[in-house]
Protein backbone atom coordinates (compact mmCIF):
# COMPACT_ATOMS: atom_id res chain seq x y z
CA UNK A 1 0.00 0.00 0.00
CA UNK A 2 1.37 3.27 -0.95
CA UNK A 3 1.42 6.41 0.93
CA UNK A 4 0.18 9.73 -0.71
CA UNK A 5 3.97 10.86 1.08
CA UNK A 6 6.19 8.67 -1.43
CA UNK A 7 9.28 9.31 1.18
CA UNK A 8 7.55 6.76 3.18
CA UNK A 9 7.58 2.90 1.55
CA UNK A 10 4.90 0.10 3.58
CA UNK A 11 6.24 -3.04 3.47
CA UNK A 12 3.32 -4.80 5.65
CA UNK A 13 3.41 -8.82 5.30
CA UNK A 14 -0.23 -9.14 3.98
CA UNK A 15 -2.51 -5.82 2.99
CA UNK A 16 -6.92 -6.09 3.27
CA UNK A 17 -8.72 -3.48 2.11
CA UNK A 18 -11.66 -3.04 3.84
CA UNK A 19 -15.60 -2.45 2.67
CA UNK A 20 -17.45 -2.15 5.93
CA UNK A 21 -17.00 -2.71 10.02
CA UNK A 22 -17.82 -6.25 9.65
CA UNK A 23 -14.42 -6.44 7.45
CA UNK A 24 -12.28 -4.68 9.85
CA UNK A 25 -13.72 -6.68 12.86
CA UNK A 26 -12.85 -10.02 10.95
CA UNK A 27 -9.34 -8.79 9.50
CA UNK A 28 -8.47 -7.90 13.31
CA UNK A 29 -9.62 -11.25 14.37
CA UNK A 30 -7.74 -13.19 11.84
CA UNK A 31 -4.23 -10.96 12.86
CA UNK A 32 -4.55 -11.42 16.63
CA UNK A 33 -5.18 -15.50 16.07
CA UNK A 34 -1.92 -15.21 14.60
CA UNK A 35 -0.24 -12.93 16.73
CA UNK A 36 0.27 -10.20 13.98
CA UNK A 37 0.41 -6.45 14.55
CA UNK A 38 -2.31 -4.29 12.57
CA UNK A 39 -2.13 -1.00 11.09
CA UNK A 40 -4.91 1.17 9.80
CA UNK A 41 -4.23 3.44 6.94
CA UNK A 42 -7.44 5.32 5.42
CA UNK A 43 -5.69 7.09 2.45
CA UNK A 44 -2.27 7.40 2.67
CA UNK A 45 -2.15 11.22 4.02
CA UNK A 46 0.24 11.85 6.83
CA UNK A 47 1.80 8.85 6.56
CA UNK A 48 5.12 9.92 8.16
CA UNK A 49 6.42 6.39 9.77
CA UNK A 50 6.80 3.19 7.52
CA UNK A 51 4.40 0.16 8.25
CA UNK A 52 6.87 -2.76 8.64
CA UNK A 53 5.54 -6.49 8.92
CA UNK A 54 2.00 -7.02 9.86
CA UNK A 55 -1.49 -6.61 8.54
CA UNK A 56 -2.12 -3.27 6.75
CA UNK A 57 -5.83 -2.51 6.78
CA UNK A 58 -6.96 -0.08 4.15
CA UNK A 59 -10.36 1.67 4.77
CA UNK A 60 -9.79 3.80 2.00
CA UNK A 61 -13.10 2.04 -0.04
CA UNK A 62 -15.11 2.50 3.38
CA UNK A 63 -17.84 4.87 1.76
CA UNK A 64 -20.11 5.17 5.06
CA UNK A 65 -20.07 6.12 8.83
CA UNK A 66 -23.04 5.71 11.02
CA UNK A 67 -23.55 6.47 14.90
CA UNK A 68 -25.22 4.87 17.57
CA UNK A 69 -25.43 7.37 19.87
CA UNK A 70 -26.20 5.77 22.67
Amino acid sequence: MAAFNLSTQHQPDIAFGALDAEDVSEAVKWAAGRGMPVSVQSTGHGATNAIQGGLLISTRRMLELSIDPP
